[in-house]
């Protein structure tokens, strides 16, 4: 997932509604993140110049909300790429916790 992200990332694209049903995998375990519909550029440091900086305010709110970065819910317009990694954390939380409660039952 985090070598997705830096593609789409490099790419100057945040996607900001990952989420288990957004990350897909196939038998070879490739990683591919699909449902770009909230997706958006935003200027990158090395990318914009001193006239071309990414000034607008993102929407605040986008995504689901569990999966959500504190920046977004607390409605900050300038969050960036941070917003898919937390995603992605709280995506493996999940995938850890479902491990651990399945090994527990027996």
């Amino acid at each position: 997932m985090l070598c997705a992200a830096n593609y789409i990332h490099a790419g100057a694209i945040v996607h900001r509604d990952l989420k288990p049903a957004n990350v897909l995998i196939d038998k070879n375990c490739h990683v591919k993140f699909c449902d770009f519909g909230l997706a958006r550029t935003i200027a990158t440091p090395s990318k914009a110049s001193s006239k071309q900086k990414d000034e607008r305010p993102r929407t605040p709110r986008v995504g689901t909300q569990i999966y959500m970065a504190p920046e977004a819910l607390i409605r900050n317009p300038k969050y960036d790429f941070a917003v898919d990694i937390w995603s992605i954390g709280c995506i493996l939380g999940e995938l850890l916790l479902n491990f651990v409660e399945k090994n527990d039952d027996s």
